[in-house]
């Protein structure tokens, strides 16, 4: 959710493989899964054809219909804000347009916020205080809580050349338009980034060192963007794919010309076993990529080399992760999902009370989100000394670390009952 991006999860650092798995789940259905979301690791939303939209509060272990009969197309996007707010992206059968539906009661009820004449893409929740909804259609569009009210074109007439079905934030802001752009005889890969959720720029198309086609792309950190390509024979897909790491990006206007990012890039494996349809780097080193070819395969060296790690025997389209737990979904209803059990997050694990740290580890800030109103918070270090407290409005604080020693943290929230709830908190890096 809103990019739950893998590297807000050093704390992996590949030492964990041995107690981490990918293990099936019962999705209910066997119906293709186009995307997920999750708003903590227990709480997860799935959508796919004929207006599948499942809900799990436990962790996958069951999966409730929150689809009110009013939702009939094949839902391909997926956003949770709360347990309360939710919005999907759905596709015309005869495939000449889309809608965005969003419901403020859990599903209890839908309604239309947004209709394209073309295809609706993917949408996606920047990770920001504001949480701007994004959506990739014939325009890159955007729309702020509580969504649907007002719409920003900001990149506009993304149509027939050009088809950018990705958007993903790698931060507070950062973020990629990715896909392809149509030449005489082939695709070609392309984007559009942003720094500040607003201006978006295209990548230097010169910058690529070759000119394959996308088909998926992931961040490693804000500036470095993993992107998986295919060498497509004419308009049809080969067996010859690549992973192209694209860094170092920088606002450049040539003369004359358009405002561009210019950026590094090196090919890190030309020959990837499959085509790829999502990936996630937990960080830089270790990492998963979701083929067509219905395995997950992994990686422990940045991409260099890469093994099947789970045969799911399905093709699999989406991967998001928060923390240490991760699901993936594909075809005929596939549902996996992966945990760390070398690492525990939650103190009180029996705890019922839904709220989240994010991101955990940190360099600077984290943002707590609680699914019932807050009344305070405390960090505690590690002998017990209060280090911050502060009161808290609403579901949601942001707390700035940045000045914060390196270390173990406990964060104390207490509810509007008075009970405290505990978690750890990791700082990293050096600010």
């Amino acid at each position: 959710m809103r990019s739950k991006l893998a590297y807000t999860a050093l704390f992996l650092l590949g030492a964990s493989s041995a107690f981490s798995q990918w293990v099936p789940l019962n999705s209910t259905t066997t119906n293709d899964l186009h995307d997920i979301d999750l708003l903590t690791e227990d709480i997860a939303v799935i959508v796919g054809d004929a207006g599948t939209i499942l809900l799990t509060t436990d962790g996958g272990s069951m999966w409730s219909d929150i689809n009110d009969g009013s939702i009939t197309d094949a839902v391909y996007g997926v956003q949770i804000r709360s347990l309360d707010t939710i919005l999907v992206s759905t596709l015309h059968p005869s495939m000449v347009g889309g809608d965005i539906f969003r419901t403020v009661n859990g599903g209890s009820s839908w309604e239309p916020v947004y209709s394209a004449d073309n295809t609706i893409h993917r949408i996606d929740l920047e990770s920001n205080a504001s949480n701007d909804l994004y959506a990739a259609a014939t325009h890159l569009l955007r729309t702020p809580a509580p969504y649907g009210a007002v719409w920003d074109s900001l990149v506009p007439n993304i149509s027939g050349t050009t088809s950018l079905d990705q958007i993903a934030f790698a931060g507070d802001h950062i973020g990629h338009l990715s896909g392809n752009i149509s030449g005489f005889i082939s695709y070609s890969a392309y984007f559009y980034r942003t720094e500040n959720g607003t201006d978006w720029y295209p990548g230097d198309v010169f910058s690529f060192p070759n000119a394959d086609a996308f088909t998926t792309m992931c961040f490693a950190d804000p500036d470095t963007a993993m992107i998986f390509t295919n060498t497509y024979q004419g308009f049809m897909p080969s067996t010859n794919n690549h992973l192209i790491k694209i860094y170092d990006f920088n606002v450049t206007v040539p003369f004359p010309g358009d405002t561009i990012y210019a950026f590094s890039s090196q090919v890190v494996n030309d020959t990837m076993p499959a085509y790829m349809n999502d990936a996630v780097f937990l960080n830089g080193q270790m990492g998963f990529a979701f083929g067509d070819d219905g395995n997950i395969h992994a990686t422990t060296n940045g991409g260099v080399d890469w093994s099947v790690t789970y045969t799911a025997g399905s093709p699999l389209f989406k991967v998001e992760f928060t923390n240490s737990t991760g699901y993936a979904v594909g075809a005929d209803g596939v549902l996996v999902k992966y945990t760390d059990g070398s690492t525990t997050l939650v103190e009180n694990g029996n705890d019922p009370f839904v709220w989240e740290l994010m991101p955990n580890p940190t360099s600077d800030r984290v943002r707590i989100r609680s699914a019932a109103p807050l009344k305070s918070v405390s960090v505690r270090g590690t002998k017990g000394e209060l280090v911050w407290s502060g009161t808290a409005t609403g579901r949601e604080l942001v707390i700035d670390l940045g000045t914060f020693a390196n270390g173990a943290y406990q964060v104390e929230m207490t509810d509007m009952e008075g009970n405290v709830h505990s978690r750890k908190l990791m700082k990293v890096g050096n600010h």
